[in-house]
Formats: C-alpha cells, structure tokens, sequence
C-alpha cells in the first residue's frame, strides 16, 4: 500500500510539480549568504515573486492635479513587454483622453506633450519634471522610487529645471 502511495505521490510531482535552479556564482557571495540565512527558502522566494506582482498592480494609475484643468488620470493598460506598456491619460471634465501603445521610459515625453497641447499647464516646471519623471521612472521602468524623485527635485535649482523643459519641450 505504501509503494502504491509513492507511486502515485511521485506520478503527481511529475505532472504537477515545478522547480527551478538558481546559480549563484562567487559575486553573489553576498546575496547567497543572506539567502542561506532564510529559514524556508522556499517561501521566501515565492513571497518576494508575489510582492513584486502586487506592486506591479499597484502602480497602474497615477492621478495628478494640473494648475488649470483638475486632475489627469495615467493608466498603464496593458502589461509589460519587452520594457514597454500601453498607457492611456484622461484630463478630467474635459472629455480629452488618449492611448499610446509600446512606450517605453524614454517615450514618456509624448504624453506630457500631448497633454500641454490639450492646454493642459503646470504649477511649475518642478511639477512637470516631478510628474513626467513618475510616470517614467516609478511606474515603467521601476527604477527609482517617489521618494528618490522628491528628493532630485527638491536638489534641482530653477534654471536647471527650465533647461530641461526647453530641452525636451522645444520651448
């Protein structure tokens, strides 16, 4: 009875079970020791891949207020491929709303400049750079933080501000 259990246990892994192989090579010498220190590896593991997949959920919509036409609404509408997204932004009350497909953090620009076209304006240029660079940076290439963006922001003088609209905006 016992073999037969096996059997059916070791048939049922086969079909059902995955697992993968991680490498760890003498540069991840760091990383491999605090590994080893995790009780169940396992777990953790798939704790930090189920982390990653909510904060990807959650950085879907970003809202922001413009000086002059309320709120503008960014939607990331599709999911992420090969470092791209489909977006979509909405200026509320106003009816205007458009999509973009396949951008990238480096196409971000587009957006913003659609939405200056449409009339919407800025508190300033601090809360244009602030708010292009978290559409870019936070929530498509996932590579700072809102915090670190204040951060810059706050550091950057107005004249490097108004550099880097006329640079990216033609103004």
């Amino acid at each position: 009875m016992a073999d037969a259990r096996s059997k059916a246990t070791e048939k049922y892994r086969k079909a059902n079970v995955k697992s993968f192989n991680v490498k760890f090579f003498p540069s991840d010498a760091e990383v491999l020791e605090y590994f080893q220190g995790k009780a169940n590896r396992n777990q953790y593991i798939k704790d930090l891949i189920r982390k990653d997949m909510e904060s990807r959920k959650s950085l879907k919509t970003y809202v922001f207020e413009t000086a002059n036409e309320g709120d503008v609404t960014i939607t990331i509408s599709g999911e992420y491929v090969d470092g791209c997204v489909d977006m979509k932004a909405d200026i509320s009350g106003t009816g205007d709303y458009r999509e973009w497909t396949e951008i990238d953090g480096g196409s971000v620009e587009e957006i913003f400049e659609w939405l200056m076209d449409k009339g919407v304006e800025f508190e300033s240029d601090r809360s244009l750079w602030l708010n292009l660079n978290y559409v870019e940076q936070v929530m498509i290439d996932r590579s700072k933080t809102e915090e670190q963006l204040l951060d810059y922001a706050a550091s950057m003088t107005n004249e490097e501000l108004k550099k880097w609209r006329e640079f990216y905006f033609d103004i």
